[in-house]
This record gives structure tokens, C-alpha cells and sequence, in this order.
């Protein structure tokens, strides 16, 4: 039998719910990572190098255990309560009143009945025996079935917000501003007068206007999620040793991920909610640095990890004192160590990694500050592009321009999924359902014919998008400057559909081929032998002809 949250949440709020406490911190663990579909909440696929990267996040590290099924349920939800809370749905209502005839503005059949049972032979005669009629008004009201549903869901969702709250301060937990916001409009709309005028819930089936409409429909999901969450934590408590090992899994190769010497093979994976998994088979293959790059493997079974290099094989498993995610990390930390004892592993956590990723390298190899620049240039010829900022200093891009795109069957259509990433091994890169695009693939001829001609759309404009991305992340500029090839095609598609999502990043782009960006270079060479009324001749050579200007 399966123990209600409010029950859980009143166990650790009086000190006694330290099991809970730990379940909880690796369901935030894992939840943390996925990324969820906004109208249905189904889990999306993510890249490995995603999961790595955002694995240690600052939540993460502090053990919080605030970030459970039920904050995932809130964070769901929260969007579509504040957008209902303003528009209920209302009915209209056909109400009969008898009141004085001159109030009265539209009779029926109704009407017309109870007036032929008053005495008189006419109309007149009968209203002037009583001086009353029945009349038709109409109302609205907001007494729907799927307000009803509403007021169900709010309710319960206000009796564990305020068990959770409670717990969170008796154990000196954090609560964030947006938590203690949405528990305040929760609590405040119940004791609205809206909330007064709307009945019982009877559990009834949904009805069609209830899930045509967005909000209701998010409801309806999340109504159905809190009715099902006390046996999910059950289930989450009967295999708490598995989903232990699998944390151990994956602080493990995120531990091993911030080594330079090591790099994990990209792939897709497919995350489970139900069962806090994110893939089916927990297992990873990389390349580590030895003498040379020496394929290894990282994988799970039921209660042990086990890391193979080079035909040696070493498992590792959890103590059976663990009683927090601290400890976790701490084996995680141990298992690396051991199992690669000569290379450093430069632990971070997720702030700390996106505001690395945005900084660059100058040529000498320091970061360059993080300032807003007004206009910078980037060379668009390289896979590193390099670049030269409004205060000329220059640098180079720390993320190669590289994107594959894996075609997967969903629902009987072809999906491309973006699963690129400048950190990790490429994927396998002759399969036919992986597309590898290059800044390449767009300026230059003989590439840019092969994309012109594909008909996969989607993935080159997804690549368009990802190199616009990483370019605005790194340039933090106004004005964008790109120098490319001087054959570019501007009736290309691939080329307009680079130019854009340049656009679309920049408050304002110009295309510079390199030919009159060398003028330019050349000029600022010799700009001081320059005098007044000079005249400057440019000749552009080509095999069989000569321009001047």
C-alpha cells in the first residue's frame, strides 16, 4: 500500500522522512536533465553531451530534494493555472422569473403557459388580475464541468503545496520566489469568490470542451499525474537500489566528461519519466588518452557500474551506508580516481559551464572579457572560426561549426533531431540517417550543391540555426560581420537560409566576401602613405580577364 504525499511530506517535516529525502534528491537528479514537451509532457530526446554538461547543477550539489515528481508536476502546470485563473470558462443560463410585467423583455412557451392559467379572457386581463409575468433571463455562470475539475485539482494541489512548504522550512530548505508565489495565487483563487460559485467534482469523464482546450487538457494531464504520484513514489521506493546505481552511472561519466583526455561518442537518448531512466540501456562508449586514443566503455547493471579499457574490466557499486546524494557524488568522485588515477577532473557545475561557454579565446589563449561589443567580424572560412572584436582584439571560436542531424521514425514520419556537439565524438558519419553539416556546407561550391539539392529542409535549417547560436554566443556583438567565399551563390537556398538565421540573431549582419575584406586589410596597412587627392586603383585578377576599379 502505497503512503500519500501529505503523509511523506509531514514524516520529513518532522525529521523522520530521511529515506524520502534521499529518493526525492535523485528523482530532482534526473528530472533536472530532461527536457519536456510543453503541451503534452512527454520526455524529448536528448544528447548525451546535454546530460553531461547539465548533470552537475547547482541543485544538484546542494542535495536539495525540493526538486521531486511533484515540482515537475507544478513546473508543468504552473503556466496554464495563471492563464485560467483570469479566463474561466463560463455557461450560459436560462433562468424564468415572475416579476412586474414592464421588467420583462422576452416571453416563451413557458411564459405563455403559466399566463393562460390566470383568470381573464385577454393578455391584459390576466397580467392585470396580479401584476406579475414570467419573463426569460439569461445568465452565466461558471458552474462547468471542467471548472469543477478545476477547483478539484487546485485544491489538492493547495493541500500538498502547503504539507511541502512546510516541510521545506522545518528542515531548512530553500523555497524559491516563483514556488512561494504560485502557492500564493493557489491559496488566494480558493478563497475567491469565483472558487465559491463552482461545484463538486463527481469524477466524471472529460468532456470534448474540456480537452480541445489547451489549458483545461494541461490540467486534466497534471489531475491525473497527482492521482497516480503516490504510487510512483512507491515504485520509485521498491527499486530505490537501481535508480542509486544509475545515479552512480551518470555522476560517474560526468565526472569523467570534464577531463580533457577524455571524450564520451555522441549520441541520442531516450529518457523514461515513469521509471526515472534516461536510456534503456544504461551504457556509454568513449575514446580516453592513454598513449594514444584507447577506445572505453561505461556501463550499469542492477546494482554496480562497471568501466572497461583496453580488455580490463572494473566494477564498482555503492556502500550500503549511502544515505544522501552528497554521498553519491563522493563514490562517483572515488571511482574516477581510481579507475584513470593519473588525470585530472576539474569538477563544475552548470552556471559555471555556460558562462565558460561564453567567453572565448584570444590567440594567445586567455579568455577574453564578457562585455556587449558593437560590431565584430568573424571569418566564416574555418571550422574554428576566427574573429576580430570592435576594439580589435582578436580571438578564435572555442566550438567547432559542426551539426549532425539523426533521422528517427516517429509515428510513421521521418524526424531529424538535432544531436550535434563541439565536446563529444561524432557520430558514425556514413550511416544513411545521420546528416553532418559544416560551416563548409554552405560556402562552399562544391558541398553547398549537394545540400541545395537534399531535400532534408528541416535539418539544414536546424543547422543554420545552431551555427547562428554558437556565433552570438561567442561574438556578443550588435553588428555582425561574416567574411566567406567570393563564388557565394546569394540564390542558394542553403546560403539564404544561413543568412537567415544570421539575421534572426543579430540586430543587424553584413556579408563581406574575402576578397574586398583583404582590400580592406591592405588599406589599413598602408592608410598612412596616403595623401590628399590620391587616387586608388584595385585590380581583381582572375585566369582569362582583369577588373580595375
Amino acid at each position: 500500500m502505497s503512503e500519500e504525499l501529505s503523509a511523506i511530506y509531514k514524516k520529513i517535516a518532522a525529521g523522520k522522512g530521511l529515506k524520502y529525502e534521499f529518493l526525492f534528491s535523485l528523482e530532482g537528479l534526473f528530472l533536472s536533465v530532461m527536457d519536456f514537451d510543453p503541451v503534452t509532457d512527454e520526455p524529448l530526446p536528448i544528447t548525451v553531451d546535454d546530460v553531461l554538461l547539465n548533470i552537475h547543477s547547482s541543485s544538484v550539489l546542494k542535495n536539495n530534494w525540493q526538486n521531486d515528481r511533484m515540482n515537475h508536476i507544478v513546473r508543468f502546470v504552473s503556466s496554464a493555472v495563471r492563464n485560467l485563473i483570469g479566463i474561466l470558462h463560463e455557461k450560459n443560463l436560462r433562468e424564468h422569473r415572475i416579476t412586474r410585467p414592464e421588467q420583462v423583455r422576452e416571453v416563451d412557451s413557458k411564459s405563455m403557459m403559466w399566463l393562460a392559467k390566470k383568470p381573464g379572457f385577454t393578455v391584459k386581463q390576466k397580467i392585470a388580475s396580479e401584476q406579475r409575468m414570467m419573463g426569460v433571463y439569461h445568465t452565466t455562470s461558471l458552474d462547468t464541468a471542467e471548472n469543477r475539475l478545476f477547483k478539484a485539482f487546485m485544491k489538492n494541489l493547495d493541500d500538498l503545496l502547503l504539507e511541502k512548504e512546510n516541510a521545506c522550512r522545518k528542515r531548512g530548505a530553500d523555497i524559491s520566489d516563483d514556488d512561494e508565489r504560485f502557492t500564493s495565487i493557489v491559496h488566494r483563487w480558493l478563497k475567491s469568490d469565483e472558487a465559491d460559485c463552482i461545484g463538486r467534482w463527481n469524477n466524471t469523464p472529460p468532456n470534448n470542451t474540456l480537452l480541445n482546450d489547451k489549458n483545461y487538457r494541461k490540467i486534466w494531464k497534471a489531475h491525473l499525474m497527482l492521482q497516480n504520484l503516490s504510487e510512483q513514489i512507491q515504485n520509485d521506493l521498491d527499486n530505490i537500489e537501481r535508480i542509486k546505481t544509475r545515479a552512480l552511472f551518470w555522476l560517474t561519466a560526468a565526472k569523467l566528461n570534464f577531463s580533457k583526455d577524455i571524450r564520451f561518442r555522441q549520441t541520442l537518448l531516450f529518457p523514461d519519466y515513469e521509471n526515472l531512466s534516461l536510456t534503456k540501456d544504461a551504457g556509454l562508449v568513449g575514446f580516453a588518452l592513454t598513449d594514444s586514443w584507447e577506445k572505453f566503455s561505461v556501463s550499469a547493471n542492477a546494482d554496480a557500474i562497471v568501466l572497461s579499457l583496453n580488455g580490463k574490466e572494473t566494477e564498482y557499486s555503492l556502500p550500503s551506508d549511502v544515505e544522501n546524494l552528497s554521498d553519491v557524488l563522493s563514490c562517483a568522485e572515488q571511482v574516477c580516481a581510481d579507475f584513470f588515477p593519473n588525470k585530472k577532473f576539474e569538477m563544475k557545475i552548470l552556471n559555471q559551464v555556460q558562462n565558460d561557454e561564453s567567453k572565448v579565446q584570444n590567440e594567445d589563449g586567455k579568455i577574453l572579457t564578457d562585455k556587449t561589443h558593437s560590431v565584430a567580424a568573424v571569418d566564416l572560412n574555418a571550422v574554428f572560426p576566427s574573429f576580430t572584436l570592435g576594439d580589435r582584439t582578436k580571438g578564435r571560436f572555442a566550438n567547432k561549426l559542426v551539426h549532425q542531424s539523426l533521422c528517427l521514425e516517429q509515428n510513421k514520419k521521418n524526424v531529424w533531431l538535432p544531436c550535434s556537439s563541439s565536446l563529444s565524438k561524432l557520430f558514425f558519419t556514413k550511416s544513411k540517417n545521420i546528416k553532418t553539416f559544416s560551416i563548409h556546407s554552405f560556402f562552399d561550391e562544391r558541398l553547398r550543391s549537394e545540400i541545395d539539392s537534399s531535400e532534408d529542409k528541416n535539418a539544414i535549417e536546424k543547422a543554420c540555426a545552431d551555427f547562428a547560436r554558437i556565433t552570438k554566443e561567442t561574438l556578443r556583438c550588435q553588428k555582425c560581420l561574416y567574411i566567406t567565399s567570393d563564388d557565394v551563390d546569394d540564390f542558394s537556398p542553403s546560403v539564404n537560409a544561413f543568412k537567415h538565421s544570421m539575421n534572426a540573431a543579430f540586430s543587424k549582419t553584413e556579408i563581406l566576401p574575402r576578397s574586398i575584406a583583404a582590400v580592406f586589410a591592405k588599406f589599413s596597412d598602408v592608410q598612412t602613405r596616403f595623401r590628399a587627392n590620391d587616387e586608388i586603383t584595385v585590380r581583381s585578377m582572375y585566369d582569362d580577364y582583369e577588373i580595375r576599379t
